[in-house]
């Protein structure tokens, strides 16, 4: 009898342990039958598209293929075949069509490394501006850094760019730069006239140091560097303003400890794992 109830105790046991590697192994199985089912989908839209794209006559053909493209579900084989589109396709007009669907990729590395790379390697300026739009849209918060660079560039308009998808990603992490970039701006001098000569700012064009340029550099971009350091601001403080360099770079060090945390949840969303308590509005 007692040997009878041993046995029933240890196989009540040993129950819970075999249910749950049973429902473990069909949760893995069930992930593998879906992994392979997205495959086999990615494949079959990659076919109807390649039917098209090669069919099509003109670039506007291409584009559309490209567009009915965007209806399936983001893929690495999907992503790769815009990638190499948006490298290599004669048409600058296929291409910006190209880093569009790309925008579809959203918190995705590949995808934000295509955009970034041609970014800097595209020279259309139209093609440039879409690569780092669509980088905007679908980078995580740590690739935000990369945009830094960008802050040189002599053409106002790609620099804008840049800064708009800084302020698209949200990271706390370029406020640093921001903050640097508008002390730069406004320290720029609007009375000196036309007077050449001196170290080049950052950003200005070599060949032409005039202060003229300074200013006109100025005058596009204080704006648009004083929003975006205000939208990233708000993950921190909805009720403060900072407007000029100097408030900016004081708050900037005076709550240092705080934007860390918040960054810290920021890369912990990157690696995928929720942070339900993050900070928000601190102040």
């Amino acid at each position: 009898m007692i040997r009878t109830a041993a046995a029933l105790i240890a196989t009540l046991l040993i129950l819970p342990c075999a249910w749950a590697q049973d429902d473990a192994k069909n949760d893995k199985e069930k992930a593998k039958e879906e992994a392979k089912k997205r495959d086999e989908d990615a494949k079959a839209a990659l076919k109807s598209f390649r039917d098209a794209f090669n069919k099509g006559k003109s670039a506007d053909d291409k584009i559309e293929a490209i567009q009915k493209l965007e209806s399936a579900d983001p893929h690495p084989l999907i992503r790769a075949e815009l990638g190499n589109i948006l490298a290599s396709n004669p048409s600058i007009d296929v291409r910006i069509a190209a880093a569009s669907s790309l925008g579809k990729f959203k918190k995705d590395v590949g995808a934000a490394d295509i955009l970034l790379n041609n970014a800097k390697a595209q020279k259309d300026e139209g093609l440039k501006r879409k690569c780092l739009q669509k980088f905007g849209a679908v980078a995580t918060f740590g690739k935000s850094l990369a945009l830094k660079p960008f802050f040189n560039d002599e053409n106002n308009v790609i620099v804008r760019e840049a800064i708009e998808a800084i302020e698209a990603i949200n990271s706390v992490r370029m406020l640093q730069p921001l903050v640097e970039l508008l002390g730069e701006l406004e320290s720029i001098r609007e009375d000196k006239g036309d007077q050449g000569g001196g170290q080049p700012l950052p950003g200005v064009p070599q060949g032409d140091n005039t202060n003229n340029q300074k200013v006109k550099r100025k005058k596009e971009l204080t704006d648009p560097v004083r929003k975006a350091i205000n939208t990233l601001w708000k993950k921190y403080d909805s009720r403060t303003k900072l407007n000029n360099y100097t408030d900016a770079n004081s708050q900037l060090a005076r709550n240092r400890p705080h934007l860390m945390k918040i960054q810290e949840t920021e890369d912990k969303e990157d690696k995928g794992i929720k942070d339900e308590a993050g900070p928000k509005d601190m102040k």
